[in-house]
C-alpha cells in the first residue's frame, strides 16, 4: 500500500485532490485537519467518504510533532497547509507562522529520518508579483518581485526557497495560478479583497478539478516510473490558451451568471491599478504536455457552475442598483478596500497600490475614460503570442541545462546586479551549492537551478519578513527591473513594511 500524506486537507483544493486520489485503491491516504469549528465539520464529512482508505486527524503543521506523525512512513507528502487570502492581508503574523515556518518544520523531519518521502509543494502565481499588459506572458526563472504588502505571495516564496536548498532528494513546486472551485462566488464577496483585482490584470486561470487530476496523475505516473527528469524543478499551473482572461473578463464570466455584467455593478475607479499579481504562462502548456491533466476549461467551469448552482440565476430577477446597495457597497468600508484606504489616510498602501494619493485621486470614473485591454484591437494577436515580450534572465538560455558554465553563472549574477563568488564549479550541474552576492553586498548560498531556472535572488533583499525593498532592488538589478519599472517610477525608493498589522513606507 502506497501510503500519500497531505496537509491543509480541509481546502477547497484538497477536497477535490481527495476525491480524485481515493480512485486508485493502492492509496492510503493521511490527512491532516486543522483543530477548528471548520476542520472537525470537514473532518466528519471526510471519515464518511474515504471509510478505511484514508486515516484523518487534527494537527497543525506550527507543531514539530503534528509534522512527525503526518510524515513518519509517507511515500508522498502533499502540502497544501497556508494561510490564502483573505486572511493573509489581515494576520502578517499567522501567514508567516504557517507557510514559511510550517513549511520549514516540515523539511526539518524530512531531513532527519532521511526519508524517501517526495514532497509536492503547492506555491502560487503570486511569488511573480504585478505584471501589466506591457509584459503579459511570463515562465518559470521570471523574476520574483512580490507585490508589497502581499505577505501570502512572500510567504510563499521564502517557503520555495528553503525547499530547493533543502537536502530533500525529491520534491516539485508547483506555483498555481488562480484555481476555480465550487462556491467561489459566495467566498469572495466577504472581504475588501474583491477590488484587488485590476482590470487588465492578466489571470491564466485553472480549476480544482483540473489541478487535482494533475496531482493524482503525477503520482500515478511515479509508480509507473515515467516520471524521469520531473522532480527537483518548479513548474507553473494554469488552464492553457482558453483559460486566459483578463481581470475584467474574469469579473464579467461570474456576472453572466445573473444576467449582468461588471458595468452595472462596478465603478471602474474601485479596483486597484497596480501591486497585484498574475500573467499569462507561457510555458503551462508543459506540465499537460506530460500528464494531460486537463478536463475542465475555464468556460466549462462556468457552465458547470450555472448548473450546479441555478439559484443564481434568480439574481436576475433583482435590480442591479439593489444588489450593489446589499453586496458591494458594505465592502467599501472594509477595512481591506482600496476606499477604507484613502478613507483613513492609509498613504502606505495608495502609494504601494496606485503610486501615491495624487495617483489615488486621479483614477478614471465612468467607464468611457477606461482603457481596457480586452476591448484593444491587439488583445487577440498578443494573447496568441507567448513570445511577446519575453524576459530576459540574463544568460544564454539557448544552452541545454548540461552545457551552463560558470561564466553562464557570472553572467547571470551581473544582470541581478551582483556577482558569482564561487571560484569553481562543475559544468551542467545545476543543484551544487554556489556563493552569490547581490547589490548590496550580501552573500548567500544557492544553486543554479534557484537562482538562473527559479528566478530567486538574494534572501536578505528579497525575503525580508514584513518588509518589501523592491524599488531598492530594481534600480540594481536590470533583471528586475524588467517587469518593476512598467508600473513603477524610476524615482520611486520606497520601503515598505507591516507592523502590528498596520502598513508603513520609508524611504
Amino acid at each position: 500500500m502506497i501510503t500519500v500524506s497531505m496537509t491543509g486537507a480541509g481546502g477547497n483544493l484538497a477536497q477535490e485532490i481527495i476525491k480524485y486520489l481515493l480512485r486508485d485503491k493502492t492509496l492510503f491516504l493521511r490527512l491532516q485537519c486543522h483543530d477548528s469549528k471548520r476542520g472537525r465539520r470537514t473532518a466528519r464529512k471526510l471519515r464518511r467518504c474515504c471509510g478505511r482508505q484514508a486515516e484523518i486527524f487534527f494537527g497543525d503543521v506550527c507543531d514539530p510533532e503534528d509534522c512527525r506523525k503526518l510524515c513518519e512512513g509517507a511515500d508522498y507528502l502533499i502540502h497544501l497547509a497556508a494561510v490564502v487570502p483573505p486572511r493573509a492581508d489581515h494576520d502578517a503574523d499567522a501567514t508567516l507562522r504557517t507557510n514559511r515556518d510550517g513549511t520549514l518544520n516540515l523539511l526539518r523531519v524530512l531531513e532527519k529520518a532521511g526519508s524517501h518521502t517526495k514532497l509536492i509543494y503547492f506555491s502560487s502565481v503570486a511569488v511573480y508579483g504585478h505584471r501589466d499588459p506591457r509584459h503579459p506572458w511570463g515562465r518559470v526563472g521570471d523574476p520574483l518581485v512580490t507585490s508589497a504588502f502581499d505577505m501570502y505571495g512572500q510567504s510563499k516564496t521564502m517557503a520555495e526557497f528553503a525547499i530547493m536548498e533543502s537536502a530533500l532528494p525529491s520534491w516539485v513546486i508547483l506555483r498555481l495560478s488562480a484555481v476555480l472551485y465550487d462556491n467561489i462566488l459566495l467566498s469572495n464577496i466577504s472581504d475588501g479583497l474583491i477590488f484587488h483585482t485590476p482590470w487588465n490584470a492578466l489571470i491564466e486561470w485553472t480549476t480544482a478539478k483540473e489541478t487535482a487530476s494533475l496531482v493524482s496523475t503525477i503520482i500515478r505516473h511515479d509508480l509507473d516510473n515515467r516520471t524521469e527528469g520531473f522532480w527537483r524543478r518548479v513548474y507553473n499551473v494554469g488552464g492553457g490558451r482558453d483559460s486566459r482572461r483578463t481581470g475584467y473578463e474574469s469579473l464579467e464570466d461570474g456576472f453572466q451568471l445573473i444576467g449582468a455584467s461588471v458595468k452595472k455593478f462596478f465603478r471602474p475607479e474601485w479596483t486597484l491599478e497596480r501591486n497585484f499579481h498574475c500573467f499569462w504562462f507561457s510555458d503551462s502548456d508543459e506540465l499537460e504536455d506530460r500528464f494531460r491533466f486537463r478536463c475542465q476549461s475555464c468556460r466549462d467551469f462556468w457552465a458547470w457552475y450555472a448548473r450546479r448552482h441555478w439559484i443564481y440565476r434568480a439574481g436576475a430577477l433583482v435590480p442591479s442598483s439593489l444588489l450593489r446597495r446589499l453586496v458591494l457597497d458594505p465592502l467599501l468600508e472594509n477595512d481591506n478596500a482600496p476606499a477604507y484606504w484613502a478613507k483613513h489616510g492609509d498613504e502606505a498602501r495608495l502609494q504601494a497600490f496606485y503610486g501615491g494619493r495624487e495617483a489615488y485621486d486621479a483614477r478614471p470614473r465612468d467607464w468611457k475614460s477606461v482603457k481596457l485591454f480586452c476591448e484593444s484591437p491587439d488583445y487577440e494577436r498578443i494573447r496568441s503570442d507567448s513570445a511577446y515580450r519575453r524576459l530576459d534572465h540574463g544568460y544564454n538560455e539557448s544552452r541545454q541545462d548540461s552545457e551552463l558554465t560558470l561564466e553562464d553563472m557570472r553572467q547571470a549574477a551581473a544582470f541581478r546586479g551582483g556577482a558569482c563568488l564561487s571560484e569553481a564549479a562543475k559544468s551542467g550541474d545545476l543543484y551544487q551549492k554556489l556563493l552569490w552576492q547581490c547589490h548590496a553586498g550580501h552573500t548567500f548560498t544557492a544553486t543554479p537551478y534557484t537562482v538562473l531556472k527559479a528566478g530567486h535572488w538574494c534572501p536578505v533583499c528579497c525575503q525580508v519578513p514584513f518588509e518589501w525593498h523592491t524599488d531598492r532592488v530594481a534600480h540594481h538589478s536590470p533583471f528586475h527591473a524588467q517587469v518593476w519599472l512598467d508600473t513603477h517610477d524610476p524615482d520611486e525608493e520606497f520601503v515598505y513594511a507591516l507592523k502590528d498589522g498596520k502598513a508603513f513606507m520609508s524611504q
